[in-house]
Order: structure tokens, then sequence, then C-alpha cells
């Protein structure tokens, strides 16, 4: 049985989902009125628009090149829309967040701080980092390097880069 399909025969009410479930529509707390969602953005204008162009570095991450390939072509198409270029670090490593911080700290802190090195030679101040377990390991490694002077030394020498905890390390909502 095809929800999907069955609901484009019927009028959307806001405060009602539909979807599976005992009766194929279980009303929820929430849900908004699509209407606003048109009204609201009416007279905003993209940066192609206005001829201001915004640049990020874009960290994908494993996961955008493999399991998550419809989260990362959603995300450069709804950017490529809006006139904001999303520019991906030329070899650029695993932010290690599948076993590193496990092994060690220092690999741990190294990984991602190799890609934020990639991010200031690339002459970009602000990075985009969708996957939330890459985001958490950028956020950590430049807190442990801002307030471990020991571990900040042992990056540098692993990476023979020093170690850019200014870069900004955003989520694409908060572009």
């Amino acid at each position: 049985h095809d929800w999907c399909t069955e609901i484009s025969h019927h009028e959307i009410q806001p405060g009602s989902w539909y979807g599976p479930g005992n009766d194929e529509k279980a009303e929820i707390q929430f849900a908004a009125e699509f209407s606003w969602v048109q009204e609201s953005t009416q007279d905003i204008q993209t940066s192609k628009e206005t001829g201001e162009g915004m640049k990020y570095a874009y960290y994908p991450g494993c996961s955008l090149h493999s399991t998550g390939r419809e989260f990362d072509t959603s995300l450069l198409g709804v950017c490529n829309k809006l006139g904001v270029e999303l520019v991906e670090p030329q070899e650029w490593v695993c932010c290690g967040s599948t076993a590193a911080h496990n092994v060690s700290r220092l690999m741990a802190t190294a990984l991602p701080m190799t890609n934020l090195a990639l991010v200031d030679e690339m002459g970009l101040d602000e990075v985009i980092v969708p996957c939330a377990e890459c985001f958490s390991k950028f956020k950590i490694a430049q807190h442990n390097v801002k307030t471990d002077k020991k571990l900040r030394k042992d990056v540098i020498k692993a990476i023979h880069n020093d170690c850019n905890d200014e870069v900004k390390v955003l989520h694409p909502l908060s572009i």
C-alpha cells in the first residue's frame, strides 16, 4: 500500500501527519501550514541575484562520499542555486570518527587538524562540515589544541603544519 501516492489525493491539513500507521493517518502535536514558507521567503534574494557570492571550504567527509551521497548531492544543489560556492580541499583525509579516538588522542586530533590546515592553505577561513560526527571531531580537535600545549606541539610535529584553530567550522544550516 503506497501511502505517499494516497495522500496526494487529499488536502494536507496543518497539524496532521500522513504516513504509515494503524489508520494511515496519525495526529501529531506539531505541523506548520505550508504557505508560510512561500510568504516568508518571497523577498529573499539569492547571492546570485545580488552578485555577492559566498565561498566556503567544504569537507564532505567519508560518509557524504558514500552512504550519504544523497545528502551531498542535495546540499551541493541547494548551495549552487543560492550562489554559495563550496570547494573541497584537495587530498582531505578522514576525520578519524570511526576509530581514531579509540586508538590515540594524538591521531584523533591530528586527522581533523590536517584538514583544517588544508582549508587555511586554500586561503579560506570557514569550512562547511555537514556530517555531525565530522563536525564534532573538528570542534573537539580545535578545542584540544587550544587547551593542551603539549598535544598542540605533538600535532604540529605529526602533520608537519601549524594547527589552525581559528578556522570557523560551520554546519550548512548556519550559513
